[in-house]
């Protein structure tokens, strides 16, 4: 059911269309006016009620109404989190980006998992914000699902496509779409 209905018209009520309205009201009074005869039927009488009907609906058509119907309703937007799984997320990642990288660096998916999980969880906050789907991409695209409060991060894609992403992480569900955050190392 509309929560709020509009009626408008596209055009003016401009005083060329008043005064045509005007003549062509008295034009029908004029043709169907009363003779005074008592064996006088109802037709004109109907006659000249249904040109007037006429006359004001030429006139509405002309005035080019619009009705419109709005329909409000709350759902929570949904937060597609695109993560990538390509295998360049296991290259170490130096904390110092000053220093050269050593084997005993963390990974890149190992940083991106303590974003999401840390000890300020990126996840918690992208769930306030609506209904939250996570997805990983490299090659393909797979929905993830926080088991016991673990994602599967572990990088085994050859490559990372993100159109591919975008398009099935997002795709048709679009207009739903409050948010799509993207996690990558763009390589």
């Amino acid at each position: 059911m509309p929560s709020n209905v509009s009626f408008q018209a596209l055009e003016p009520l401009t005083p060329w269309l008043v005064g045509v309205a005007v003549i062509l009201v008295v034009l029908a009074f004029r043709l169907y006016r009363r003779s005074g005869d008592p064996t006088e039927t109802r037709a004109p009488h109907l006659l000249l009620g249904l040109r007037l009907v006429a006359i004001a609906l030429v006139i509405a058509f002309l005035l080019e109404p619009v009705l419109s119907l709005f329909s409000e309703r709350s759902v929570p937007a949904r937060v597609a989190l695109l993560l990538d799984g390509s295998l360049s997320m296991s290259i170490p990642f130096p904390e110092d980006e000053a220093r050269s990288t050593s084997p005993d660096d963390p990974t890149r998916a190992s940083r991106l998992a303590d974003v999401l999980t840390g000890p300020d969880p990126l996840l918690d906050d992208l769930q306030r914000h609506g209904r939250l789907e996570v997805y990983r991409f490299g090659g393909r695209v797979t929905p993830l699902s926080d088991k016991d409060g673990a994602l599967d991060l572990e990088p085994r894609d050859d490559r990372t496509d993100l159109s591919r992403a975008l398009s099935e992480g997002v795709g048709a569900r679009r207009r739903e779409t409050g948010a799509v955050v993207l996690m990558s190392d763009g390589s």
